[in-house]
């Protein structure tokens, strides 16, 4: 899968409606509308946005957005008439979240990296050159993978 080609502007828009959509996800994932299937898939937008979407200086947006949706949807009515930090907390993680997440798409591009790799099977146990011997290339390592 490849980047969109599009304006700066056009793929912030489309990746700030992903966010977006993503945030809206999580909402209704959680009570009172408990429709929890959404939350196993809630994920896969803002993700989509951040790693493929959006302009690579501010991918960090997208799950800024996002988790600042989620809770304000899910913390704001029940925390409102009260008028406590509570309030403020879906900015204060909003910002905290803009800033953890600065470096992680510049870290995928500069070194490769994919999460989805296939783990390396490597046996620990005393006994792996017998197991070797006895089941020749039955185990692999990582530079074989």
């Amino acid at each position: 899968m490849s980047e969109l080609n599009l304006s700066h502007w056009g793929r912030l828009a489309i990746g700030l409606l992903f966010s977006i959509t993503g945030g809206i996800a999580f909402v209704l994932a959680f009570p009172p509308f408990e429709i929890w299937p959404l939350a196993l898939v809630g994920f896969v937008p803002v993700l989509v946005a951040q790693y493929r979407i959006m302009p690579p200086k501010i991918s960090s947006l997208a799950p800024a957005v996002g988790v600042a949706i989620w809770l304000q949807g899910y913390l704001g009515p029940v925390f409102a008439p009260v008028g406590t930090y509570m309030v403020w907390l879906p900015l204060i993680v909003f910002f905290i979240s803009l800033v953890i997440d600065r470096g992680d798409r510049t870290f995928h591009a500069k070194t490769g990296y994919r999460a989805c790799r296939p783990p390396c099977v490597q046996p620990i146990s005393p006994a792996r050159k017998e197991l070797k011997r006895l089941y020749p290339g039955s185990f692999q390592t990582c530079s074989q993978l």
